[in-house]
């Protein structure tokens, strides 16, 4: 295995790890920051997910990107 994939493989590792702690941290941030209740923060988590994969999915499933050609 050559210098360029074991470097990537890092990437995706710290990538990983930090996409896996973004969302439990924005939810204690909503509530013990903000005040949040801890339903309406992971409803508001789960929205902003949610949104967030209406964009590809909406390219998966017609078949067409937004951006013009």
């Amino acid at each position: 295995m050559g210098n360029s994939r074991i470097a990537l493989l890092i990437a995706l590792a710290v990538d990983n790890f930090g996409s896996g702690l973004f969302l439990p941290l924005v939810v204690v941030y909503a509530v013990q920051v903000i005040g949040l209740t801890v339903g309406v923060a992971g409803t508001a988590v789960m929205i902003g997910t949610m949104v967030g994969l209406a964009g590809p999915a909406t390219h998966w499933t017609t078949g067409r990107s937004r951006r013009p050609p």
